[in-house]
């Protein structure tokens, strides 16, 4: 009776980074010769980037969620579409349409089972019930999440301005972001942080240089002209 031959095995530990320059063969095991979106893991071996998104102070897509809707009709609603109940306390962006259950995100308050659907104050359909009537499966489940940041994402814009980012930090005791960067023109460098609404330029004040007076001006003090009478 024939023998199997004998399973061996030959373990590889990967570690060492990348290494570009050192000739192939020699190489020791487990060096990476190429990789994406790996890096070198503080405990050893190799670990996936985390990654990375668009950031300019609204809501990351990385958070983005969904909700569904069951309503009487979908014919007169298109993917992009804002929607509003009547009194405009419930609002979200559809993502996807299937039959008659609407896929939405950046949800604003709670749409209730009859509420009248509107799009730009135009009533389209009604609410027939929350949730849908397609099963969103784990498959199904990623693919509107990812629709979601899709749409969370386009709203974030770059820093404004012309030519490189100049610099950016991250201000711990306000958790705020600041960039740097040239205006338009390329003339001169602007400050700008991160807010709800994007990057919004710092205002820097004014500087009135003087050679005189009476008294010692300190902050919070209202100066006014004298003849020009601004303030």
């Amino acid at each position: 009776m024939a023998s199997m031959p004998p399973v061996k095995y030959n373990l590889i530990q990967l570690q060492g980074g990348l290494d570009l320059v050192t000739p192939t063969l020699s190489l020791p095991p487990g060096v990476a010769r190429e990789s994406v979106n790996f890096e070198v893991s503080i405990t050893g071996g190799y670990s996936r980037i985390p990654g990375y998104e668009r950031f300019d102070g609204r809501p990351n897509p990385s958070d983005a969620n969904y909700n569904l809707l069951t309503v009487a009709s979908s014919a007169s609603l298109v993917v992009g579409n804002t929607i509003t109940n009547l009194t405009s306390t419930a609002t979200g962006v559809i993502i996807a349409i299937s039959d008659t259950t609407i896929v939405y995100t950046k949800a604003v308050g709670s749409f209730l089972a009859a509420d009248g659907v509107y799009v730009s104050a135009v009533l389209k359909t009604t609410v027939v019930s929350l949730g849908g009537t397609v099963a969103a499966d784990s498959s199904l489940a990623a693919q509107y999440l990812a629709l979601a940041a899709d749409n969370y994402r386009a709203d974030i814009g770059a820093v404004p301005g012309s030519g490189p980012i100049r610099g950016v930090v991250f201000l711990h005791t306000t958790q705020q972001v600041f960039a740097w960067r040239n205006n338009a023109g390329g003339t001169a460098m602007v400050i700008y942080e991160d807010s709800t609404s994007g990057w919004t330029a710092v205002s820097l004040g004014f500087e009135m240089p003087f050679n005189t007076g009476t008294i010692e001006l300190v902050d919070g003090n209202t100066i006014t002209g004298q003849t020009s009478g601004a303030v």
